[in-house]
């Protein structure tokens, strides 16, 4: 690996790392709210533990690390991007592929939206 990836891959890292307690958390709260009795067993203990939590838990958890995720990984990508002359030809190229092929893409959007309503409703139908 080229020593100017290294801060991006960092950045990465980092970013994954201070999304990690909210991911589980917010994960765990909503999956507790549309999934069966035995697998809603399995995450209350995660919820219940976190409803007991002072609130300054809450404020770093879900505010501040977050937070510190985009700060980071912003930063890297300003410097990605004002170090790497190619990716400008690569996002002038991207933006071209998406312009031309705008309406797949939205084909996409809407039938990947459709899978996923029809997906929680059936299981919210299952769970009642």
């Amino acid at each position: 690996m080229s020593t100017q990836r290294k801060p991006a891959l960092l950045a990465v890292l980092g970013g994954v790392l201070l999304n990690v307690p909210g991911i589980i958390f917010l994960g765990a709260a909503a999956a507790r709210g549309v999934t069966g009795p035995p697998i809603r067993a399995l995450l209350s203990p995660i919820v219940d533990t976190a409803a007991h939590a002072p609130r300054w838990v809450f404020l770093v958890c879900l505010l501040a690390m977050p937070a510190g995720a985009v700060c980071v990984a912003g930063a890297a990508l300003l410097h990605v991007w004002t170090v790497d002359p190619s990716l400008h030809e690569d996002a002038r190229g991207a933006l071209h592929l998406i312009r031309r092929r705008l309406l797949e893409l939205l084909l996409l959007g809407t039938t990947i939206a459709g899978g996923l309503i029809l997906a929680i409703v059936v299981g919210h139908m299952l769970t009642d």
